[in-house]
């Protein structure tokens, strides 16, 4: 480093002029450090930290911001999803649930006879079965649904469904759903 008083060069980190005893300047000291390969190096590694956004990412306050928003859609997916096969909303039907015994009551338009029902499928599923009953109790037909396979019901006939959810934990859930033409009703 070169002293600004008396011209005299100086090792690179000196604090003061060896000649001189001048004391040098934290921006002088920074200056002639940049000039230097271990202060090129720096530069460029920052610059690298720059491009591929590790000085951002690598931050402490975006780990924790990041966490956070991954836990929020988590919980906002579970509150509004839940945990468990459920029959959703769609424009083929109307659903209707009657508490007393436990069922779901599919309304159609009266030119449907084969209607795809939407199910909300959580990815611990790892089966899931219709089957279909007269209505004195007897299967008439059960048929093991693939994951990306649609679940078709006919209309109600004095029949029903059973759509078995069978979960990674050995859990098992059970749908019990009645197809209706509105003019049925």
């Amino acid at each position: 480093m070169k002293c600004s008083k008396c011209g005299f060069e100086n090792i690179v980190r000196a604090s003061y002029c060896n000649k001189c005893g001048e004391k040098f300047k934290e921006e002088e000291r920074k200056k002639a450090y940049k000039k230097t390969i271990f202060g090129k190096i720096e530069t460029l590694e920052n610059l690298k930290a720059i491009i591929t956004l590790e000085k951002i990412t690598g931050h402490i306050a975006f780990k924790i911001i990041s966490l956070l928003i991954v836990l929020g859609i988590g919980l906002y997916f579970l509150f509004t999803m839940g945990i468990d096969t459920r029959l959703l909303e769609s424009k083929n039907y109307e659903i209707f649930y009657n508490k007393n015994y436990n069922e779901y009551y599919l309304l159609v338009d009266d030119t449907i006879s084969l209607v795809d029902v939407s199910l909300y499928r959580p990815n611990r599923v790892q089966q899931i079965t219709v089957n279909h009953y007269d209505i004195n109790g007897n299967l008439l037909e059960e048929k093991v649904i693939e994951k990306n396979q649609n679940v078709s019901l006919t209309t109600f006939e004095d029949d029903y469904y059973i759509i078995k959810s069978k979960y990674s934990s050995n859990k098992e859930q059970s749908l019990k759903v009645l197809v209706y033409k509105s003019s049925d009703i």
